[in-house]
């Protein structure tokens, strides 16, 4: 179909893939901005075709009738397993979707399920995720293309429970959609109300040690009490300095280090402007795309340019005053952005590298994001509630293609107690896997966590928060492949009560008209916490 032929085709129905949203009792549906995703209706499972013949075979040799018995003893044994779970103060932490009637007839063996803190709020699936997948448990989460099912379910409030949230109507599923929330996102939590569940799928060959060993991994992350250590012992002199400043000018891309930089209204000067998004328009990262670590931007001020390197390839060149002219909408971290993607010839030098078809996009400036403000909690004073609460008052800063906030900042007394704790030295672990702005040094361990106020120099700065890591911060630089530190470390001694695993301080600029920098050597002083 030729792309101007597009307009005239006027799809009437759809399946999995091609919509950003969609409802179950209502004509609404949303259908996804690409043509190629708008149209594939399902992606044929080519790759395992070779597998079909030893599949088949095996259900012959065990038949459907010992499979599914087998199956289904598991998720009876896994939804009574959840179904128990419950915290010191009896609330429970589990909420399990289903099984009112509990026949092999009618139940096939998937348990679905959202787990919950002890004051009853949603811990999101994401997290759940995040934390599984560390432990080599492979689950699913979201709507799982089931958007009636999905609805239903997380619409029954269990009053028996005192949840306050509200039912997942038809108009609120409408409203998560105009603030950005599409079916594959990571927004798990919208308005305090979840956007998807947990699906268990027991598969034939698993066993009740299997499923023990998966309740033990929810006991011992989300349930049981885990205490971030404010304070760290260190013979280091308290003399807090800036050891070095890195700027990331494309999203996800490796950073560059300078000794001085010039602060903007957005953070570092050019830091995020620029994104890689995919086919959808949603940015791509090095989870998705781990080669994105090897390509290295550099920006030369003197001569108005970003030189952009990978391995065996010319080096592309971009005129930092020239803005593209075709306007491009994307998705970053749950937000609609406006930008302006370069022309194929730039787009083809990244999807070339990096083995994916991904374009090249520029912010607008015209176009403001801002930094994410969590909502006031009352719970115990911790890292986590204390830096929440300091929000609630202060105004938001606006940012570029950036996560959440302007700045990073980790310590180097940090990060050598996370590599120690790893307990391998060969594992290739330095400030670079958390992908700061600024680099601390002469400040003991996790001191950082306390910040509220601070001036580098004669900058002002604000924190926003520790930052909640993924697994992008265990990509190899060298084989490109992901593994679980030092994520899996961090979540030993770093991990909240709602399964968060915090790393580094976020912080905001008080900006102002005043042309500023930070310099290597800049003194940072801090109240409220040292």
């Amino acid at each position: 179909v030729k792309n101007d032929s597009l307009g005239a085709l006027n799809k009437k129905y759809w399946g999995g893939g091609t919509v950003s949203v969609s409802l179950a009792d209502e004509s609404y549906v949303k259908f996804r901005t690409k043509p190629e995703d708008r149209f594939e209706d399902g992606t044929i499972n080519f790759m395992n075709i070779i597998a079909l013949e030893k599949g088949i075979e095996q259900i012959q040799n065990l038949s459907i009738n010992l499979i599914s018995g087998h199956t289904y003893a598991l998720s009876i044994y896994l939804c009574e397993s959840l179904d128990s779970l419950t915290y010191g103060s009896g609330s429970k932490a589990c909420l399990v979707y289903g099984w009112e009637n509990r026949n092999i007839e009618e139940q096939g063996p998937i348990v679905c399920f959202n787990m919950l803190n002890e004051q009853g709020d949603y811990i999101g699936y994401s997290v759940f995720e995040k934390l599984s997948s560390l432990h080599n448990f492979h689950i699913r989460t979201g709507c799982f293309c089931n958007p009636g099912a999905c609805q239903k379910y997380l619409s029954i409030v269990k009053y028996w429970m005192l949840l306050t949230c509200t039912d997942l109507t038809n108009e609120r599923i409408k409203k998560n959609f105009r603030t950005g929330h599409v079916c594959w996102d990571d927004n798990d939590i919208i308005d305090n109300y979840p956007t998807g569940a947990i699906r268990v799928s027991p598969p034939y060959m698993a066993t009740i040690e299997d499923i023990s060993k998966f309740i033990l991994f929810i006991k011992e992350n989300f349930i049981q009490e885990h205490q971030i250590p404010e304070i760290y012992t260190s013979n280091v002199t308290v003399n807090p300095r800036v050891s070095k400043i890195v700027v990331y000018p494309i999203k996800s891309c490796n950073g560059f280090e300078i000794d001085t930089w010039e602060l903007g209204e957005t953070g570092f000067l050019y830091d995020r402007e620029w994104t890689l998004v995919d086919t959808r328009g949603n940015y791509v990262n090095q989870k998705s795309v781990p080669a994105l670590c090897q390509i290295q931007p550099n920006i030369d001020l003197e001569n108005k340019i970003m030189k952009i390197d990978a391995p065996n390839m010319e080096t592309l060149i971009l005129d930092l005053n020239y803005y593209p002219n075709i306007e491009s909408s994307c998705r970053v971290c749950g937000d609609r952005a406006l930008g302006y993607a370069y022309d194929k010839t730039i787009s083809d030098w990244f999807s070339s590298f990096t083995g994916y078809n991904i374009d090249l996009i520029r912010k607008s400036p015209t176009y403001t994001r801002y930094t994410k403000r969590p909502e006031a909690i009352t719970e115990e004073p911790s890292i986590w509630s204390r830096a929440k609460n300091l929000l609630i008052s202060q105004p938001k800063s606006t940012i570029s293609f950036s996560n959440e906030a302007q700045f990073l900042i980790v310590s180097q007394e940090s990060v050598r107690v996370v590599k120690e704790k790893t307990g391998n030295a060969n594992i290739p672990i330095d400030y670079t896997n958390f992908r700061p702005n600024i680099v601390v040094e002469g400040l003991p361990p996790f001191q950082e966590d306390n910040w509220e106020h601070i001036t580098i120099g004669r900058s002002s700065f604000r924190s926003n928060g520790p930052c909640n890591r993924c697994r992008m911060v265990c990509v190899d630089k060298e084989s490109l492949l992901i593994g679980n530190e030092p994520l899996k470390t961090l979540s030993s001694f770093r991990k909240t009560d709602d399964g968060k695993i915090l790393f580094g301080v976020l912080f905001s600029y008080n900006y102002n008209s005043v042309r500023d920098y930070v310099n290597i050597g800049d003194r940072i002083e801090f109240v409220n916490g040292e």
